[in-house]
């Protein structure tokens, strides 16, 4: 499929994956809306994509705010009057700790920003998809969902509960021709890995242009074809 014109939204655009997946896509030709929660990364960004010749608008976001994603979703549509991808990749991991030790606090953000987020940015922009009967929905999960991690229980949960809606949400668009896949990355080379953990094994992250290549590839899939969930990490994981 030609990526070419297609609308996309993408959370999480300032750095790391979100920037690495940006930059892809403004090489298909993409119309692209950027949202971060980082002004200065974002517009960082924005302007790297504009050097590429492509469409763009970069929107400054908390998804874990329901007015702000509102506001995400109207700019989106006053600007190019439809959406036809929403790539949900917005994370934030608290602080590495035991489930005793994990505060309501670092609970809760988890759970905004993880999986409120992407439910509240579905929620406002399915109905121009249902319209028009076709859409992509890509959600970005972690393997800590699938596998586990101790100290992570927060991080997890919301990365879980993320596929859930994913699963759930497939079961009530797909007869309308919108596709949902979740996608469960292992550890990438990001600020944030290093941030969490600097002495984690460097031959065990994957570099976050591969992971771009792969979301490239899913959206380059004919309308008919769907994969439901990715699994993909370093071939020598930690």
């Amino acid at each position: 499929m030609d990526l070419r014109d297609k609308v996309v939204v993408l959370t999480g655009a300032g750095r790391g994956a979100g920037r690495s997946i940006a930059l892809a896509l403004a090489e298909e030709g993409t119309r692209l809306v950027l949202a971060s929660r980082t002004v200065s990364e974002l517009n960082a960004v924005r302007d790297e994509v504009k050097a590429t010749g492509a469409q763009v608008i970069a929107i400054p976001t908390d998804v874990g705010d329901p007015q702000q994603v509102e506001t995400l979703a109207q700019e989106t549509l006053g600007a190019f009057g439809t959406v036809d991808v929403i790539i949900n990749n917005a994370g934030w991991c608290p602080p590495l700790r035991l489930v005793q030790d994990t505060t309501l606090e670092d609970w809760n953000l988890a759970m905004n920003i993880n999986a409120r987020g992407p439910f509240l940015l579905i929620k406002a922009l399915l109905p121009t998809m249902l319209a028009k009967r076709s859409g992509q929905i890509i959600n970005v999960s972690s393997d800590v969902a699938r596998g586990g991690c101790a100290t992570a229980s927060a991080y997890g949960a919301s990365k879980i509960a993320l596929i859930g809606l994913g699963e759930a949400l497939l079961d009530e668009v797909a007869e309308y021709g919108i596709r949902v896949t979740n996608l469960v990355p292992g550890t990438m080379n990001t600020d944030q890995r290093w941030d969490d953990d600097p002495d984690f094994p460097r031959e065990t992250v994957m570099e976050p242009e591969d992971f771009a290549q792969l979301v490239v590839s899913l959206m380059k899939l004919e309308d008919y074809v769907l994969i439901k969930e990715v699994g993909v990490r370093p071939i020598v994981q930690d």
